[in-house]
């Protein structure tokens, strides 16, 4: 050890100078060996540091036997001398009382640290720590002052190279412990590992004796969560944000034995049927449940003891064994007093061709016996069913009273219709609903019951609904919903079925709600009101269900991309209806791919079509092409085509016309409205004003032309000029029989035995003959008289003659022909043409 010599000039406990002579050994220290092998480490480290030294006289005889009192200070930073105020006081250990320090022949010896712990006020991870010294003698505590310069912290030769291993500083190591290790390493990796033989992995980090990390020495490398989360794995950016975020999240999964990996513990065959677990056919895993069926209502089911008054989601995963007929009745669902099957989804349609997920939502009543769940087929016919990947979820019910055991509360009557509780009639349980239309309102009625939602989020509503079976017929039941804050306080209508009498129908939605909800969310089910104000109808409503869609424990494995993909992705699995879902945060289906049949559904979880889209559709032609849309057959002849920059739609031809805002039909068209209307069909011009209609109620053509001095409400015009004898203007005809025209000249010709009238009051008198016309009426062709009547005979003007005026004196005329009919007046006549004859009046003749 080495010792530290300092001479104090102050006084201690005598007036002479007391010299200070002692050393310290600081025990903190690690000695390591060179040969690492046979380095051993300590489970722990005394905390504590030995101080010896030796008081002397100013003489420097050394001071008497005694305990004396003596304070040590440890500072931080500064140059060592009292007085300055550039270091930091960090320790204080004052022994007094029992605790003094004994001194024998000057010396002493102290553990500094055993009176009042070091704990974390010193950092000893620095260089510049000054230890100081004051004695207070030997009774009462009387102190000289501290002594100065005070006395650094040093190092044994040895203990320089405790903060190396095998040469290498503490800089070039992580340590691989509790709290931030830092690296100052320029040069080496943090850690380093070069395995060069052997075949056991390279890295294995555990927890609780279970992997959670580890790269085998090949380098495959495995992740594990000890628990199920939503960012079980995660790739981020340097701003933090998730490129990749794997979720192994998953629900509870009722039924144990959901995958038949190994065999078919907990289920049993229905009705006599035969179960058996399968490898050849699987939906995930290794193996499903096979049930083969020959009769009504065979399948398979699965003990499982259901609460009363809960909401269950149910999900089958399910295929035929024939590829090219499909089933069409399979049901699931579950039975509430031990024996009576209660479905919850029916009609159901499956095949060999892939796999088909089926599910429901519903709400128990009162539960009694032993019960299970179900996949049943309704018909006779010999086939195999598979089934896999079931799933029975439950969740409180958005919505109180749910089965109407006892009464209709939490439920109003929807716009005037009255609510009752019923044991008459029932789905599930003992009771239901019955809901009375008004006979006064004759608008949409029902019951309705408000839910509590939280926004963005998809919701599962089911109804069982029955009408009564007294009912004159059919009628539309509708599910209205009032979620979002942009429905009409009415709600808005979104699903329906038609309901026959006596028969208990279900109607199921997914409802995704909006950013926003409404201030008072509901739900009803309505139908309309007869209407004759006298009567009243009657339906049912009974289990009624509404819960959040959870994934299933089927759909785990969400990985979450928030990048580019910036390379050619193949998605190739199971045929499946779900092949491919794009979801949205709440669940609701965005974009799914149904590879079973061949569908791609845009907002929509059940495409019917190969693309089906359900909500509204854009797109915009960005580009210059001629064509934005083409809609072809199966021979590869357009059925629609649309130019967007030309604003041209044809539909049947594949040749567009040249004019802007154009729509070209090749073949027979047809505008048809689904319901009458006086403005079935318009053609408006650019100030919205109607230039031609037809009004399909009253069956008649209409103009919108405002009233005007130059104002013609119809105009036909030929874009030719017709110049060749016969040809028409117009021909209006009967059954293809032309009864009128009129030809290039505008000449007016009507077919034989046709009337043309100038007072619509007017007609032709039964007593006059055949081609006679009452007065007030023009006639074409020649005039004879007969009576009060006037007869056509002339050809000479156009093949026709005027006959006007007060034709009720038979002798008063005005007739032009070819023969130089008169205009008589009595014995006096006027007559022009051919034949001029005076008799005492005048006579006026023009030569043609």
């Amino acid at each position: 050890m080495s010792k530290i010599k300092i001479v104090n000039l102050a006084n201690y406990l005598l007036p002479a100078t007391v010299l200070w002579l002692g050393f310290v050994l600081v025990s903190l220290t690690f000695f390591i060996s060179r040969n690492i092998g046979d380095t051993h480490l300590a489970t722990g480290i005394n905390q504590q540091i030995n101080y010896q030294g030796r008081l002397l006289n100013s003489a420097g005889a050394v001071v008497p036997d005694g305990s004396y009192n003596v304070e040590f200070k440890i500072y931080q930073d500064g140059d060592g001398v009292i007085g300055g105020g550039d270091e930091t006081l960090e320790w204080t250990e004052t022994r007094t009382g029992s605790n003094k320090v004994l001194v024998k022949n000057g010396y002493f010896s102290v553990y500094l640290g055993s009176i009042t712990p070091f704990g974390s006020n010193v950092d000893w991870n620095q260089d510049t720590l000054w230890l100081s010294v004051n004695i207070g003698s030997t009774g009462a505590p009387s102190w000289d002052g501290e002594m100065s310069p005070f006395t650094r912290f040093s190092s044994t030769p040895y203990a320089l190279n405790s903060k190396a291993l095998n040469g290498l500083e503490s800089s070039n190591f992580v340590q691989l412990a509790q709290g931030t290790q830092t690296d100052a390493s320029t040069t080496n990796a943090s850690i380093s590992i070069n395995k060069t033989g052997g075949t056991a992995n390279i890295l294995d980090l555990m927890r609780s004796g279970v992997s959670v990390l580890s790269i085998a020495n090949n380098g495959a490398t495995s992740f594990r969560n000890t628990t199920n989360t939503t960012t079980a794995f995660q790739i981020q950016n340097a701003a933090g944000e998730q490129l990749i975020n794997v979720d192994t999240s998953t629900t509870n999964n009722l039924i144990t034995n959901s995958n038949f990996e190994s065999n078919t513990t907990g289920w049993a065959a229905k009705g006599s049927s035969t179960i058996s677990q399968t490898t050849s056919q699987k939906f995930l895993g290794n193996g499903s449940l096979s049930i083969a069926n020959d009769a009504a209502n065979e399948g398979a089911k699965y003990d499982y003891a259901l609460a009363s008054q809960t909401t269950y989601t149910l999900t089958f995963y399910a295929k035929s064994s024939s590829l090219t007929v499909a089933a069409t009745t399979i049901n699931i669902g579950r039975t509430e007093d031990g024996a009576t099957d209660s479905n919850c989804a029916t009609g159901q349609t499956i095949n060999g061709a892939g796999w088909t997920k089926i599910s429901c939502v519903f709400t128990t009543g009162n539960v009694t016996g032993t019960n299970h769940i179900y996949i049943k087929q309704t018909d006779a016919t010999a086939r195999t069913i598979y089934i896999d990947s079931v799933q029975l979820q439950t969740s409180a019910s958005l919505i109180g009273n749910t089965d109407f055991e006892v009464n209709t509360s939490d439920w109003v009557g929807y716009s005037g219709a009255a609510l009752a509780q019923t044991g008459t009639q029932f789905y599930t349980g003992a009771g239901s609903m019955q809901v009375s239309t008004s006979t006064t309102s004759g608008s949409v009625e029902g019951a309705s019951a408000n839910a509590s939602l939280t926004p963005s989020t998809t919701y599962r509503v089911s109804f069982w609904v029955q009408l009564d079976a007294g009912a004159a017929g059919s009628k539309t039941f509708w599910l209205y919903k009032r979620f979002d804050s942009t429905d009409p306080a009415q709600g808005t209508a979104y699903a329906s079925a038609s309901l026959s009498p006596g028969v208990w129908t279900n109607i199921t939605a997914d409802i995704t709600t909006s950013s926003v909800i409404h201030a008072n969310p509901f739900i009803a089910i309505l139908t309309t009101d007869p209407g004759d104000f006298v009567t009243s109808e009657i339906f049912y409503v009974d289990n009624v269900g509404m819960a959040p869609v959870k994934y299933d424990t089927n759909d785990i494995g969400r990985i979450r991309l928030n990048g580019i993909i910036d390379s050619p992705v193949v998605i190739q699995g199971q045929t499946s209806t779900n092949a491919l879902q794009v979801q949205s945060a709440a669940g609701s289906i965005a974009l799914k791919v149904d590879t079973l049949n061949g569908r791609v559904g845009i907002g929509t979880n059940s495409p019917a079509a190969s693309l089906h889209v359900q909500g509204k559709t854009y797109i915009q032609d960005t580009s210059s092409n001629t064509d934005t849309l083409f809609i072809e057959g199966s021979t590869g002849l357009d059925a629609l085509k649309v130019g967007a920059n030309s604003r041209i739609v044809t539909i049947g031809d594949s040749t567009y016309s040249t004019s802007n805002g154009q729509l070209n039909v090749y073949g027979t068209a047809l505008v048809k409205n689904q319901v009458n209307s006086i403005v079935g069909f318009r053609v408006q011009n650019s100030s919205s004003v109607n230039i031609f209609g037809v009004d399909t109620t009253n069956s008649r053509l209409f103009s919108g032309i405002a009233d005007g001095a130059s104002s013609t409400g119809f105009t036909l015009n030929t874009s030719n000029t017709y110049s060749t004898s016969g040809a028409k203007l117009l021909s209006v005809q009967n059954n293809t029989t032309e009864k009128f025209s009129i030809d290039k000249d505008g000449n007016l010709t009507l077919a034989s035995g046709a009337v043309f009238k100038i007072d619509s009051t007017s007609g032709l008198s039964s007593s006059c003959g055949s081609g006679q016309f009452l007065r007030g009426q023009v006639a074409l062709g020649g005039l004879t008289t007969s009576g009060t009547c006037a007869e056509v005979t002339g050809t000479e003007i156009t093949d026709g003659s005027i006959a006007n005026g007060d034709l009720a004196n038979s002798s008063i005329n005005l007739a032009l022909g070819t023969s130089g009919s008169d205009i008589n007046w009595g014995a006096s006549s006027v007559s022009l043409g051919g034949t001029a004859t005076l008799f005492g009046k005048a006579m006026f003749k023009q030569k043609h």
